[in-house]
Parts: structure tokens; sequence; C-alpha cells
């Protein structure tokens, strides 16, 4: 994919097309979907979530709840979808450690 290659080389070429990526990347190639969410802070994350949602990518949208700062929602779809206390234990302390560098 063009877009990809262009991110790749160098992601500030791709601002304009940020959210058509998340959505190509949602569509045709799922495991490219959570690094561009981890790279880019150029994307909307609302419509994110929105895309995220529609094709039930809890993972994704754990990531993306916790970016946007609903922590709450988050973690319940860490205990409801995924079960996984590790994960929960691991995302209180990614989000404890943020609130000490944001203070």
């Amino acid at each position: 994919m063009y877009l990809d290659s262009l991110f790749d080389k160098d992601p500030q070429f791709c601002l304009p097309y940020s959210d058509r990526i998340v959505e190509l990347y949602a569509e045709y190639d799922h495991e490219r979907l959570m690094p561009f969410l981890r790279a880019s802070n150029f994307y909307d994350l609302e419509k994110a979530l929105k895309i995220c949602r529609e094709r039930d990518y809890v993972t994704e949208m754990v990531f993306l709840l916790g970016r946007m700062g609903n922590n709450k929602q988050a973690l319940m779809l860490i205990i409801e979808r995924l079960g996984d206390v590790q994960r929960v234990s691991l995302h209180l302390m990614i989000q404890g450690v943020a609130l000490m560098i944001g203070n």
C-alpha cells in the first residue's frame, strides 16, 4: 500500500491521510492497525474508536480509550472482554506512570 510505505518513510507526509489509514488497516490489514495507532498521534481518536467498535477490535479499543483518558471504560473492557488480570495491572501501572510524568 502506498500510504503504508509513505508512513514508514516519513510519518509527516501521511498527516492528511491518518484517518483513512486507520480505516484501511482496520479493513484490510488488522495486524498493522495497533502499531499505527501507537506510532501516530494524528488520527481522530473518536473516529478510530468507532471503527474499532464496529469490528469488535477489543485490544485496540482498550488502547484508544486509555489514550482518550477513559481509563474506567478501558479497564472494564479488559476485565469483561479479555479477562486478563495481568493486562489490568499493566494498564494501571502505565496510567500511573503517565499521571506521574504529567504532573
